[in-house]
């Protein structure tokens, strides 16, 4: 015979656990574009960002770059007791940029990583690239134009350089989907040797 009060019981334990679990969904992408929108504060401006506040629910709040697959990042973890369902405990990030982000338990580190990314230029697309050639510029003193311009024998037309380029770029490959900074210093690192062979500097 069945036992109506335990199967009773079974039920509104049930019911519980999925309610708890509801209750700690992470917020949507929307509701968290929607919080920081609206309650940014002037140091988060665009103006200190690699993106622009209206295009916030499609494209990475550090690197700018736009993506189908933006993710959720917590700002502060929930492993050291950060919520997970309050939309100012969250950024909006790519894949690359979600694993590069700091897990601290301060909720200024994470804004002050993603303001301190920004790039003198935000074009689209670009954080990477830029990122890698500031990089080889600041270690090597070297505009990376100088080399372009002496490695394509001062024709730098637009099919020379993107000629010279997929050279270059042919030799990598992407990281998931992205070229990392690293691998576009290192493409100029391998242009600067060329450029130094052809100047006979070394």
């Amino acid at each position: 015979m069945i036992n109506k009060e335990n199967k009773y019981d079974e039920y509104i334990a049930d019911i519980n656990i999925k309610h708890n679990i509801q209750k700690n969904i992470s917020p949507s992408i929307l509701k968290i574009a929607k919080y920081w929108f609206e309650n940014h504060t002037p140091d988060l401006d665009d103006m200190y960002l690699n993106f622009d506040w209206i295009d916030a629910m499609k494209v990475c709040w550090n690197c700018g770059k736009e993506t189908k697959y933006i993710q959720r990042c917590h700002i502060i973890p929930k492993a050291l007791g950060g919520s997970n369902i309050d939309p100012s405990n969250f950024v909006l990030l790519c894949d690359t940029c979600h694993r590069e982000a700091p897990n601290i338990n301060n909720s200024n580190c994470m804004w002050d990583w993603i303001k301190s990314n920004k790039l003198p230029i935000s074009i689209q697309g670009t954080y990477r690239f830029q990122k890698g050639l500031i990089e080889f510029e600041n270690k090597y003193k070297i505009n990376i134009i100088t080399i372009i311009i002496e490695l394509c024998d001062g024709n730098y037309s637009k099919e020379n350089v993107e000629k010279l380029l997929a050279k270059y770029t042919n030799m990598c490959s992407q990281h998931l989907t992205t070229i990392t900074s690293s691998t576009y210093f290192y493409i100029a690192e391998l242009m600067f040797k060329d450029y130094n062979k052809k100047t006979k500097k070394i």
